[in-house]
């Protein structure tokens, strides 16, 4: 009895668990003026805010995305708009957050057709009363 007991709690803190993520990831590509560039969007849940990858040591995870594929990445992965930059008094330093909606563009140089790629985002949350810690998602599309 007292294993049930024990595997029905975890099941239900399982799926409370699966509810509170915030933010869902996808990933697009599109090709403008025959330039090929992936778009990953975050779409973040109110009260919640990602951080972005331009953040101090010791301070929160920032967000960070890591490619795995045979096509030709040209430079780095840019943050589309600007974070909002603010002190956090919950880590005492400045933080620079995204809300609502962020967009991540990857320039593709040389591929060939039916190129996967697979992203893979590792990124913290919080909402200024809770943190979820960092968490990893995967992503993949097709070229």
């Amino acid at each position: 009895m007292k294993s049930l007991f024990t595997i029905c709690l975890l099941s239900i803190a399982n799926l409370a668990w699966s509810q509170v993520m915030p933010v869902s990831w996808s990933i697009d590509s599109v090709e403008t003026d025959g330039v090929t560039s992936l778009v990953i969007t975050a779409d973040i849940d109110d009260t919640w805010k990602i951080y972005s990858r331009q953040t101090e040591e010791g301070g929160p995870i920032p967000m960070e995305i890591f490619f795995d594929t045979d096509a030709t990445l040209v430079d780095e992965y840019v943050e589309v708009q600007a974070p909002k930059t603010y002190h956090s008094d919950l880590f005492d330093m400045n933080v620079s957050t995204f809300v609502d909606k962020a967009v991540f563009h990857q320039v593709v140089g040389e591929y060939t057709s039916g190129t996967k790629v697979q992203a893979i985002v590792t990124f913290m949350t919080c909402n200024g009363k809770q943190c979820l810690p960092p968490t990893d998602v995967e992503l993949e599309i097709t070229l």
